[in-house]
């Protein structure tokens, strides 16, 4: 119900891709950096606060200066990235988004789509804590790999229409 609820926002990735390659001025590699930004500052931000750290950690890298944006292990791991984005990954929620954003900037990552497992998904699936244990990390992926095969959509898709509709519905 929430994935139908949520289906005209389905392609925020897909859209959102775009948009950071056009930002690197088509440079996927650029692009595969900024996306790096995003995924690192995303836990428990809010969309506009998330890209506001994402792109003051990029001005800065650009800039030649140290990056200090938010915390030390975050702006450790951003300035890690930007040394070397291919290199530096972990994390199953932040790895999911990674590979989610850059699904039309590098269609190489295209069989990585998994799901965002995030606090918007936790709470669609109603349990109490906002973040979740491996176990259930593992059962809200596959619920939403179930629903993307049933609806005929990617993973990414189902999950940003779910996260639309708990936002909508907040």
């Amino acid at each position: 119900q929430l994935a139908d609820e949520g289906a005209p926002g389905r392609f925020w990735y897909e859209n959102s891709s775009k948009e950071v390659l056009q930002m690197a001025g088509g440079d996927v590699q650029e692009a595969r950096k900024l996306v790096a930004l995003l995924a690192i500052y995303s836990p428990q931000a809010k969309v506009d606060t998330n890209s506001t750290f994402a792109l003051r950690a990029w001005s800065q890298y650009k800039a030649g200066q140290p990056i200090s944006v938010k915390t030390k292990v975050m702006d450790d791991k951003a300035t890690a990235a930007m040394d070397d984005v291919d290199a530096f990954w972990s994390g199953e929620k932040t790895g999911n988004f990674f590979n989610n954003l850059l699904r039309e900037i590098d269609p190489s990552v295209a069989d990585k789509q998994g799901a965002t497992i995030d606090m918007w998904m936790m709470r669609a699936a109603q349990y109490e804590s906002d973040a979740p244990s491996s176990t259930q990390y593992a059962f809200m992926e596959n619920e939403n790999n179930r629903i993307a095969r049933d609806l005929g959509w990617e993973p990414q898709q189902v999950q940003a229409a779910i996260w639309v509709a708990m936002k909508a519905r907040t």
